[in-house]
């Protein structure tokens, strides 16, 4: 039945929204290489600081007890890259996750750390029924297959919070304060957190904190776009 549901909506949205490039129009594809090798690389630096870094490794002075090790992000919150995350987001167009994933563990082959799993930020369950899919699960299982590293859900939010891109820098604390929880088993396990766009790091820094809390040994971060 869900793999008849499925073919529908696919049915439905290229009726809709006919598959063609988001960046040149060209039919066939929602992001043709042309334009996907087009986009320019975001810098590797610190998430906590902005400056330069190897690898998006954390710098030991902006380290706290549960921050990432490492963030690796493919490129800026903008342009072409802003309208294919909105389209995978709010049009429901899961297909476009599967093909940023692919190239996040292609352009990242060599960069990626060891990780014994791959997991993801998670949303309330509200949002799952309205959207129908968690984008930062499907980046996750893509990258976790391309990788060849299992991917587990070793969160979950408790309840469905305000939008995090109209809030200040402390309202955004205050916002994912105590929504996420650590559901799997991470215990001494070096992981892999996947989502789509990173802008103050608060997700991110809140999910880690709960896989740190539940044992995890290291945690790395890795999505597609960094935001201001």
């Amino acid at each position: 039945m869900r793999k008849v549901l499925s073919t529908l909506k696919t049915l439905i949205l290229n009726l809709i929204y006919p598959k063609s490039c988001l960046g040149c129009a060209k039919p066939g594809l929602y992001l043709c290489v042309s334009c996907l090798d087009q986009i320019p690389r975001a810098p590797k630096q610190c998430y906590v600081c902005h400056h330069p870094s190897i690898n998006g490794l954390t710098h030991s002075k902006c380290t706290t007890r549960y921050s990432l090790e490492s963030l690796l992000v493919f490129a800026h919150y903008n342009g072409l890259v802003k309208k294919l995350i909105k389209t995978f987001k709010y049009r429901f167009v899961s297909e476009i996750g599967i093909i940023l994933g692919n190239h996040l563990a292609q352009i990242f082959a060599e960069e990626l750390p060891q990780v014994d799993l791959v997991t993801f930020v998670p949303i309330s369950k509200e949002t799952q029924r309205t959207r129908g899919f968690n984008q930062s699960e499907i980046l996750a299982n893509t990258i976790s297959n391309s990788i060849r590293t299992p991917v587990v859900s070793s969160l979950t939010k408790t309840k469905t919070t305000k939008n995090q891109a109209a809030l200040t820098v402390v309202q955004r604390k205050l916002n994912l304060k105590g929504v996420f929880q650590s559901v799997g088993i991470v215990k001494n396990k070096r992981v892999l957190l996947v989502d789509d766009v990173c802008t103050t790091g608060t997700t991110l820094n809140e999910c880690a904190k709960e896989l740190r809390k539940a044992g995890a040994s290291k945690v790395y971060g890795l999505v597609i776009a960094r935001g201001k």
